[in-house]
């Protein structure tokens, strides 16, 4: 399964576009969304990634409630920091990753 990222505007199409790039430069890694391709022909412009099961972890950890306990919250930091440190070691900034996800 795949999850679709649109773009609207000729300002979200150069963000999207931006986005792919950054992404295609980028080895897999567990803990990092894949890119899958990106559609350029026609409109609207479209961003194919992996599918994620329990959609993002902002959601997932909203849905999971009080049943989280410390430990499953230092694993989740841990995946965090790992697939930043797999970003940063492929010389894209934090501040690259906090512009592609509207930070």
């Amino acid at each position: 399964m795949v999850a679709i990222k649109t773009a609207k505007g000729d300002a979200g199409v150069d963000d999207l576009l931006k986005e792919a790039m950054v992404m295609a430069m980028i080895p897999h890694h567990n803990n990092l969304v894949s890119l899958i391709g990106v559609v350029t022909s026609g409109d609207p412009k479209l961003l194919l990634c992996a599918y994620c099961d329990h959609g993002s972890l902002l959601s997932y950890l909203e849905k999971l409630g009080s049943k989280t306990n410390v430990a499953c919250k230092l694993n989740f930091a841990l995946d965090v920091a790992t697939g930043m440190e797999h970003l940063t070691s492929h010389q894209v900034g934090v501040h690259t990753h906090a512009l592609m996800n509207g930070g």
